[in-house]
Protein backbone atom coordinates (compact mmCIF):
# COMPACT_ATOMS: atom_id res chain seq x y z
CA UNK A 1 0.00 0.00 0.00
CA UNK A 2 1.42 3.31 -0.47
CA UNK A 3 2.03 6.17 1.44
CA UNK A 4 0.07 9.38 1.55
CA UNK A 5 3.14 11.42 0.36
CA UNK A 6 3.74 8.83 -2.69
CA UNK A 7 0.05 9.33 -3.60
CA UNK A 8 0.26 12.45 -3.23
CA UNK A 9 3.28 12.79 -5.58
CA UNK A 10 1.61 11.07 -8.16
CA UNK A 11 -1.91 13.41 -7.92
CA UNK A 12 0.62 16.60 -8.33
CA UNK A 13 2.68 15.17 -11.32
CA UNK A 14 -1.43 14.30 -12.81
CA UNK A 15 -2.55 18.04 -11.74
CA UNK A 16 0.37 19.16 -13.94
CA UNK A 17 -0.57 16.62 -16.61
CA UNK A 18 -4.62 17.49 -16.96
CA UNK A 19 -4.11 20.88 -16.51
CA UNK A 20 -1.72 20.92 -19.97
CA UNK A 21 -3.84 18.27 -21.97
CA UNK A 22 -7.60 19.24 -20.31
CA UNK A 23 -7.56 22.82 -19.95
CA UNK A 24 -7.96 24.71 -16.61
CA UNK A 25 -11.52 24.83 -16.45
CA UNK A 26 -11.76 21.09 -16.57
CA UNK A 27 -13.55 18.57 -14.35
CA UNK A 28 -10.78 15.96 -14.78
CA UNK A 29 -8.51 18.80 -13.61
CA UNK A 30 -11.04 19.46 -10.62
CA UNK A 31 -11.25 16.04 -9.50
CA UNK A 32 -7.20 16.20 -9.21
CA UNK A 33 -7.16 19.37 -7.51
CA UNK A 34 -10.13 17.83 -5.04
CA UNK A 35 -7.85 14.58 -4.12
CA UNK A 36 -5.16 16.77 -3.88
CA UNK A 37 -7.22 18.64 -1.17
CA UNK A 38 -8.23 15.47 0.48
CA UNK A 39 -5.10 14.28 0.99
CA UNK A 40 -3.51 16.97 2.83
CA UNK A 41 -6.77 17.09 5.16
CA UNK A 42 -6.05 13.43 5.79
CA UNK A 43 -2.06 14.32 6.47
CA UNK A 44 -3.31 17.65 8.57
CA UNK A 45 -1.28 20.56 6.69
CA UNK A 46 -3.98 22.75 6.82
CA UNK A 47 -1.58 25.82 5.11
CA UNK A 48 -1.60 23.39 1.80
CA UNK A 49 -5.17 22.53 2.24
CA UNK A 50 -5.74 26.52 2.04
CA UNK A 51 -3.94 26.93 -0.95
CA UNK A 52 -5.87 23.82 -2.83
CA UNK A 53 -9.42 24.18 -1.75
CA UNK A 54 -9.38 28.30 -2.81
CA UNK A 55 -8.85 26.54 -6.10
CA UNK A 56 -11.35 23.70 -5.94
CA UNK A 57 -14.16 26.51 -5.09
CA UNK A 58 -13.13 28.24 -7.86
CA UNK A 59 -13.82 25.39 -9.88
CA UNK A 60 -16.96 24.30 -7.92
CA UNK A 61 -18.73 27.30 -8.59
CA UNK A 62 -17.90 27.55 -12.07
CA UNK A 63 -18.63 23.36 -13.07
CA UNK A 64 -21.56 22.96 -10.36
CA UNK A 65 -22.92 26.81 -9.59
CA UNK A 66 -22.97 28.85 -6.67
CA UNK A 67 -25.71 27.61 -4.89
CA UNK A 68 -24.68 23.62 -4.93
CA UNK A 69 -24.60 21.11 -2.09
CA UNK A 70 -20.98 20.37 -3.41
CA UNK A 71 -19.83 23.91 -2.66
CA UNK A 72 -21.37 24.07 0.56
CA UNK A 73 -19.48 20.73 1.76
CA UNK A 74 -16.20 22.75 0.57
CA UNK A 75 -17.37 25.59 2.09
CA UNK A 76 -17.29 23.99 5.37
CA UNK A 77 -13.57 22.02 4.42
CA UNK A 78 -12.36 25.54 4.39
CA UNK A 79 -13.35 26.82 7.40
CA UNK A 80 -12.23 23.77 9.12
CA UNK A 81 -8.95 24.72 7.58
CA UNK A 82 -8.89 28.33 8.21
CA UNK A 83 -9.59 27.19 11.95
CA UNK A 84 -6.78 24.61 12.25
CA UNK A 85 -4.25 27.36 11.28
CA UNK A 86 -5.40 29.70 13.85
CA UNK A 87 -7.63 32.20 11.42
CA UNK A 88 -10.87 31.35 13.73
CA UNK A 89 -12.78 34.62 12.86
CA UNK A 90 -12.23 33.82 9.17
CA UNK A 91 -13.24 30.34 9.54
CA UNK A 92 -16.87 31.48 11.35
CA UNK A 93 -17.33 33.63 8.14
CA UNK A 94 -16.63 30.66 5.72
CA UNK A 95 -18.82 28.83 7.76
CA UNK A 96 -21.98 31.28 7.74
CA UNK A 97 -21.45 31.58 3.97
CA UNK A 98 -21.50 27.58 3.59
CA UNK A 99 -25.03 27.90 5.78
CA UNK A 100 -26.49 30.31 3.06
CA UNK A 101 -26.31 27.81 0.53
CA UNK A 102 -29.72 26.57 -0.45
CA UNK A 103 -29.88 22.80 -0.39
Amino acid sequence: MRSFDDALALYLKSYGIRKKIYGEKSHKLYQTIKSISDIYMTKYDFKSVLKYVKMVIDMEIAIHGADSLVLSETYLGLAIAEQNTGNVARAIEIYKKSKKIKK
